[in-house]
């Protein structure tokens, strides 16, 4: 599909900057190998900090480090660690990390439930450690739901972005001695849902990696549940993902017309999805994006809940390919 079909000048930059960033895209999407001990001494090392930082606090260790973890052997390089936190311990978390020397910020990500947690300074050159005793954290915060018997991710109006059940979340039971190092790592299934949900291809190539495990420690219902909860995820995400980027596109103060939002807010998602994630994932996102040229905008004000309404109208358009994508990997 080609969505920018008959601008001539124009559309050949806008393709010219969807190659360039779909190069970038697969160079952050390749996962480094680690090749000789000097390089697995210092994961080991960063995981020795951060375990004497974060304290007696609970915490799971997830992403890649996470699933190499369960394996038993760190075999990349990781540019930081992922874990997962609850809100009513994150002061406690924050402060721990701060007395032994890293500085707290708000993360990256949208909704206000991330943080970042590094014991260097950022420079401009990358975010990335450069030195063998600098640790990155990646502070994700989830709420405990007891009623629901889940833990879920929550948005700034309190719609749920992300949903587990309760029962990924047993501290004892997911408790690891590495390297004389006592570590907390997620369940399994809950590293392989998260990845799932950020459809990068070298999270997709993790999964596959890690099926055989997988299906050695959970029975064919267990996968079959964490099918299902993968693609209630997947939606739940996409819905916020795309409600959290056309807010960025308002605030940017653009005139707010059909057509204006069809060709720069579907440019804007094209250039931020195009290269990292599955083809036909992406096609579906295109295929969602093309409705909005019937999209009908009364005035700035009522825009965003137009546009809810309009995702949850239409969300079933790219939940068809997310549910492909889920079985396909899974299967």
């Amino acid at each position: 599909m080609n969505l920018g079909q008959g601008r001539g000048f124009e559309n050949l930059a806008s393709e010219c900057k969807k190659k360039e960033h779909e190069r970038e895209a697969l160079d952050r999407n390749k996962r480094q190998e680690i090749k000789n001990k000097d390089e697995i001494k210092e994961e080991e090392r960063r995981l020795q900090i951060f375990s004497e930082a974060i304290g007696d606090a609970e915490y799971y260790i997830g992403g890649g480090i996470g699933i190499e973890l369960e394996e038993g052997a760190i075999k990349h390089k990781h540019g930081d660690i992922d874990i997962i936190v609850f809100d009513d311990e994150l002061d406690k978390i924050k402060k721990n990390f701060e007395d032994k020397g890293f500085i707290v910020t708000p993360g990256r990500g949208w909704g206000g439930h991330t943080f970042d947690a590094m014991n260097y300074k950022l420079d401009d050159e990358s975010d990335e450690p450069q030195d063998k005793n600098d640790v990155h954290i990646g502070i994700f915060v989830y709420k405990k739901d007891n009623d629901r018997g889940t833990v879920q991710q929550l948005e700034p109006d309190g719609s749920i972005s992300k949903e587990f059940p309760l029962k990924y979340f047993v501290k004892d039971k997911q408790l690891l001695n590495y390297k004389e190092n006592n570590l907390i790592i997620a369940d399994l299934r809950l590293v392989v849902s998260l990845k799932m949900i950020s459809e990068r291809p070298k999270d997709i190539k993790d999964i596959e990696r890690v099926k055989p495990l997988l299906k050695s420690k959970f029975s064919e219902q267990e996968i079959e549940e964490l099918k299902d909860i993968c693609k209630n995820n997947l939606k739940l995400r996409s819905a916020a993902s795309l409600k959290y980027m056309f807010d960025r596109f308002l605030e940017k103060g653009a005139e707010i017309v059909g057509k204006n939002i069809f060709e720069n807010f579907v440019t804007e998602v094209e250039k931020s999805k195009a290269g990292e994630m599955d083809e036909s994932y992406f096609e579906a996102i295109m295929n969602f994006m093309e409705k909005l040229k019937d999209f009908s905008v009364i005035n700035r004000d009522e825009a965003k809940n137009q546009f809810n309404e309009f995702v949850r109208n239409n969300i079933e358009i790219i939940s068809i390919a997310q549910n492909n994508l889920v079985d396909k990997t899974l299967e």
